[in-house]
């Protein structure tokens, strides 16, 4: 039986995770190329909604991942038991993660990437899979799913102080993963998503405090008005130090100064923003609604799938349209229409999994 099912609260959480992600890779129909820029599409020019929908981007950005490491570490304290073989269950856990890694990423992304243009130079296939895929220097939004495996390694290895209930090993846990998440940002980009994973084991530990201490938390809806705004404040003020960090006048100390304020800032702002929606679902019931819940139950299949559809779909709509044509109406419309294109096909792809797994 699925324990996570059971409790509405993360629930909601997980639905409001994912469809923020789709939304946040989907807020534009440039399509990204290696170099970091965007490839060219004359038919944004002018048009006042791609403003809006950068801005849209951001906020999302602020905190959507975040949110999901701190859903995957209360889902993780939820279902843990002593008793559990951790051996057999790390090696279930990862097989979860990385098998669908490895086949999303060979079979679908890295050809996607081909078609739509992401590679500029000679493309060299096993150079791509050697860098992208098994070093993971490039995957995108698949670098999460490496991550992850990784930080529940680390918590599988160490759980008997990342389980701890002794208030004395919390802290000195808590203030490990602090550090270990500060100096992520002076390291050198390592493969692996080894860069992430110190970053995000932070926040999966500090869901796993939320879930072990929850009766004593006692948060309802009137917290996360305070929180939302403590988020919306530090939004501002993180918005206005990365302007700041874009002059050229700054210097050495000013410009350390700032990083380390900015860094700050950033924890609060994705803390009141994971803290705030907590406090505004819990307590709910499960959901109940047929369609919300396929939502919930195709979670991982959308995740996987919804870049591929996303980049395909912006490179038919550049060749089918010409810029005389777009209007931001259309732009609207179109970006709309990929969005539910990007939710629906992986909902149908886990439906038929799900049946084929059920017959065998």
């Amino acid at each position: 039986m699925d324990v996570r099912k059971k409790d509405g609260c993360y629930q909601r959480i997980r639905i409001l995770a994912t469809l923020l992600v789709v939304i946040g890779h989907n807020c534009t129909l440039e399509l990204p190329l290696k170099d970091g820029t965007t490839s060219f599409y004359s038919a944004a020019n002018n048009l006042y909604i791609t403003g809006v929908l950068e801005f849209v981007k951001k906020i999302i950005y602020s905190f959507h991942m975040t949110l999901f490491v701190f859903l995957s570490g209360a889902v993780f304290a939820l279902t843990y038991k002593e008793s559990t073989n951790f051996k057999s269950w790390t090696i279930k856990r990862i097989k979860k993660l990385m098998v669908p890694y490895f086949i999303v990423a060979i079979i679908l992304y890295i050809p996607t990437r081909i078609v739509c243009g992401y590679y500029d130079t000679g493309i060299n296939i096993i150079n791509i899979i050697c860098n992208d895929v098994i070093l993971s220097k490039d995957i995108n939004y698949l670098w999460y799913l490496v991550m992850l495996s990784e930080v529940t390694l680390i918590v599988i290895l160490f759980r008997k102080y990342f389980m701890s209930s002794k208030v004395k090993t919390q802290l000195i846990v808590l203030v490990t993963c602090l550090i270990l998440s500060t100096i992520r940002y002076v390291l050198p980009e390592m493969p692996f998503q080894i860069n992430r994973t110190l970053e995000f084991l932070l926040w999966f530990y500090i869901g796993i405090l939320v879930q072990k201490n929850r009766d004593k938390l006692c948060l309802g809806k009137n917290y996360s008005l305070i929180l939302l705004f403590v988020w919306i404040i530090s939004f501002f003020i993180h918005s206005a130090i990365e302007i700041k960090l874009t002059q050229n006048d700054l210097n050495y100390t000013m410009l350390l100064i700032l990083k380390l304020i900015k860094m700050c800032i950033r924890l609060i702002m994705e803390g009141s923003a994971c803290f705030c929606i907590f406090c505004f679902f819990e307590g709910s019931d499960e959901v109940k609604n047929k369609w919300i819940s396929v939502l919930d139950s195709s979670s991982l299949t959308i995740y996987l799938l919804h870049p591929v559809i996303i980049m395909l779909s912006k490179q038919v709509i550049h060749m089918a349209i010409p810029a005389k044509y777009m209007s931001n109406i259309l732009y609207l419309f179109l970006l709309a229409m990929v969005l539910l294109l990007s939710i629906l096909i992986p909902c149908n792809v886990s439906k038929i999994l799900r049946k084929k797994s059920q017959k065998i």
